[in-house]
């Protein structure tokens, strides 16, 4: 019985041994593999032409007079466009694009029709009066070669941002300072 035992231990320790050596084979191997080879790494031109696939389809952004340029992933836009929000929106669309490391919007805004700071302050006012979540705030308007400058109160942040969204929203606004 104790050869039996004696045996048994010395196959049991061979067997440890050859899944000790296989185990490391099978680390070893796995790790020559190239991290990249799991992640294809997407061209520039590729993720160019996803940034204008994904501008085409949005209906707020007049993607045929925005050129989009990309090198090592990160994405330049640059042209033009009737308003804030959709110079915008053309940067957030870019920015969840696959491969997209980051966006630069150099995107001019520049109305349509030409319109006097007078016109858009009271434009401006007049939107912010009738917006039923911007009515109540006392905010004084000033706009100085077609950017508006909002001034007053507002109890919160995301109210500050809603002022801001209104006013962006008014023809002849070509940028924003949020006081």
């Amino acid at each position: 019985m104790r050869q039996r035992e004696k045996r048994f231990s010395n196959l049991s320790s061979k067997g440890n041994i050859f899944l000790t050596i296989l185990v490391g084979l099978m680390v070893l191997a796995l790790s020559t593999i190239p991290a990249t080879a799991s992640k294809p790494q997407l061209s520039d031109t590729s993720i160019s032409d996803a940034v204008e696939d994904q501008l085409l389809l949005d209906k707020a952004v007049p993607s045929y007079r925005i050129d989009i340029t990309t090198d090592d992933g990160i994405v330049t836009l640059s042209g033009s466009v009737d308003n804030i929000l959709a110079k915008e929106r053309s940067a957030k669309i870019a920015q969840i694009v696959k491969g997209v490391r980051a966006v630069v919007n150099k995107i001019q805004v520049n109305p349509p029709v030409l319109r006097t700071d007078a016109q858009t302050d009271k434009d401006v006012e007049v939107a912010l009066l009738n917006d039923p979540a911007t009515d109540l705030y006392e905010i004084d308007v000033k706009v100085d070669d077609g950017i508006v400058s909002l001034y007053g109160t507002v109890d919160s942040w995301q109210e500050k941002r809603l002022c801001e969204m209104v006013a962006k929203g008014v023809k002849g606004v070509k940028g924003i300072n949020n006081e």
